[in-house]
């Protein structure tokens, strides 16, 4: 397979901070990559230096010959073309009307649906327009911050659906367990900085699920940097990977202040001892549905936020405003209480 998008020695920085150090990854056409961390790790960050809308301070991103990205941004800024939802997919992507509105089906817009126009659309409506009109374009690598927000279920189920059937290889960052389990095959773990010392990422060579069971087998970043770089990391015992397979395509050298061990790791609390494996997973079980019901909840009050409607009634938009910044805090907390988990599993 071809490297249709490669990464090596990035150091990126994000308001003064260096947030990311020497982040070396590579993918390959059909790769279907789910960018996974706790929130301020640098995912979107890192997202938006592999799309170009960021330079890194080192190292370079390069993009594989006949690749064309595509990128869709957490924050939805871009315009879209045409007067109603049938107009945008024709001038985005040059087809006639019939093949057009079948193809807005899929995004759940039928019969007069398409005739909408854009000016009037939900925020759950403009997410999915958004994602159909990049769909379309000829951009076979998709890079993707968090598609599902303001999606409802049936639009969520509709977006995976195309996911797993597009040709495109993917890089999404999401909080939606369903979609990271149902439509990425492998991931890129990005572990958030402590104190000074920035944050690093490595590959998963598996899917959501498998990691997760990696995790709590001892799989750390940290381990697997070093593995790949022919090295084990000082003090670690347990296990150095998910499963061992497949060619070195990340890689920092062992010994660096940033792997997690020497004068990096200044500053860190010490460790709590590990927990036995049922523990362990009845304890992250429980956090990860609590980041599923608060995910949702999330996805629920962005799609109400997005209901004209609702802007126009104050204390309605007042009480919506207010709940999801709980949410968030809620979903930051308990990410948090995932990570610091992590820490404690079975070695």
């Amino acid at each position: 397979m071809s490297a249709f998008l490669t990464a090596q020695g990035l150091n990126v920085e994000l308001a003064g901070r260096l947030v990311l150090n020497d982040i070396s990854l590579s993918l390959a056409s059909g790769h279907l990559v789910a960018l996974v961390g706790p929130n301020g790790a640098g995912k979107t960050t890192l997202l938006r230096t592999m799309a170009g809308e960021l330079s890194p301070l080192e190292g370079f991103v390069r993009v594989g010959h006949n690749t064309t990205p595509g990128y869709l941004a957490q924050l939805r800024r871009a315009g879209l073309p045409g007067a109603t939802v049938l107009d945008a997919i024709l001038s985005a992507g040059h087809v006639e009307i019939g093949p057009a509105r079948s193809y807005l089906a899929r995004f759940l817009f039928r019969g007069e649906d398409v005739l909408k126009p854009v000016s009037e659309l939900s925020g759950g409506e403009r997410s999915r327009l958004e994602l159909a009109v990049l769909g379309i374009t000829p951009a076979n690598l998709l890079l993707l911050d968090e598609p599902t927000n303001h999606l409802d279920i049936p639009a969520r189920e509709a977006l995976e659906s195309f996911l797993r059937e597009a040709p495109s290889t993917l890089i999404v960052v999401s909080h939606d367990r369903r979609l990271l389990e149902s439509v990425c095959d492998r991931l890129w773990v990005v572990e958030a900085g402590v104190g000074d010392a920035p944050g690093r990422a490595a590959p998963f060579e598996g899917g959501y699920r498998a990691w997760r069971t990696a995790v709590a087998d001892g799989w750390t970043v940290a381990g697997e940097l070093a593995r790949r770089a022919g090295a084990r990391p000082a003090g670690n015992t347990g296990a150095s990977s998910g499963n061992g397979k497949g060619p070195v395509t990340s890689g920092t050298p062992a010994g660096k202040g940033t792997n997690g061990t020497g004068p990096s790791a200044k500053g860190r609390p010490a460790k709590s001892p590990p927990l036995s494996k049922d523990a362990f997973r009845r304890q992250i079980g429980r956090i990860e549905d609590d980041m599923t019901r608060l995910g949702l909840r999330k996805s629920q009050l962005e799609l109400a936020l997005g209901d004209p409607g609702v802007h126009t009634n104050f204390v309605e938009l007042r009480r919506l405003t207010s709940e999801l910044a709980d949410v968030d805090a809620a979903l930051a907390q308990a990410e948090e209480a995932w990570l610091a988990l992590s820490e404690r599993a079975p070695r």
